[in-house]
């Protein structure tokens, strides 16, 4: 599991706080969701052999998902959710995902701002 597979199950989400963030911004889902399924398609897997059938493994990139608990605390919430992981994502730099999310226009800084809007009951 990577950045890529965590990303795409959050856009994914048709009810979920980042397809409403991506709506906000005004950017269709389905061009960055089908980039990550190709992104997905062409990495390296886990040799045959060394994974038992229905084993995960978490890459080292997604073992940036402290950040994700960073950006819980920042926010003052009590868990970490869905936008937390979004902001996470965001932070890496020089990644396929991050090129692909700032190629998007989507910025920590739209995102947070949406974010607010949506915590506030201000969606237009």
């Amino acid at each position: 599991m990577d950045t890529e597979h965590v990303l795409l199950a959050l856009i994914e989400q048709p009810q979920g706080v980042v397809s409403q963030i991506f709506k906000m911004l005004k950017v269709d889902a389905n061009p960055p969701a089908e980039q990550l399924d190709s992104i997905l398609r062409t990495t390296a897997k886990v040799s045959d052999g060394i994974a038992e059938p229905g084993q995960t493994f978490i890459t080292p990139g997604w073992h940036r998902s402290h950040l994700a608990n960073e950006e819980t605390n920042r926010m003052k919430d009590e868990k970490i959710s869905t936008e937390h992981m979004f902001l996470a994502i965001l932070s890496e730099r020089d990644t396929p995902v991050a090129q692909l999310l700032e190629a998007e226009g989507i910025s920590r800084d739209r995102v947070i701002e949406s974010i607010t809007q949506l915590r506030s009951g201000d969606t237009q």
